[in-house]
């Protein structure tokens, strides 16, 4: 357990255990990216007087994801890592069901207008 109240610079890959073998009890995750919209990202200064930072608020993630919200309140720290590679998966997902959903809608389009052009022959 490391705790940095500033900056941390790394090179090169920074990695976590991640093998299925290491791994049970696995479930798919609850939230939707419907969900993910509601989270706050916001632009805040530090009190302590670290100066302006981007993020997001442990809070409004541990409703959806508790397992990725660690520490007491008032203290609460947030996994962005592993957040963020949750909501790329659904993304991913959801982007994938809307190019199918794209590709229903345009074979019906060419079906009206080919019903269209029919009627206007009659």
């Amino acid at each position: 357990y490391i705790t940095n109240a500033g900056t941390f610079v790394s090179t090169g890959d920074q990695t976590i255990s991640s093998d299925i073998t290491l791994k049970e009890n696995l479930a798919p995750v609850t939230y939707s990216v419907e969900d993910i919209a509601k989270t706050r990202a916001v632009t805040f200064d530090w009190k302590d007087g670290r100066g302006k930072s981007a993020g997001s608020i442990a809070q409004d993630w541990k409703p959806l994801i508790p397992e990725l919200v660690h520490g007491e309140e008032g203290n609460r720290t947030l996994a962005y890592g592993q957040i963020a590679w949750v909501n790329t998966i659904l993304l991913a997902r959801k982007s994938e069901s809307h190019e199918e959903r794209i590709k229903e809608l345009e074979a019906r389009v060419a079906e009206l207008e080919m019903e269209n052009e029919r009627l206007r022959m009659n």
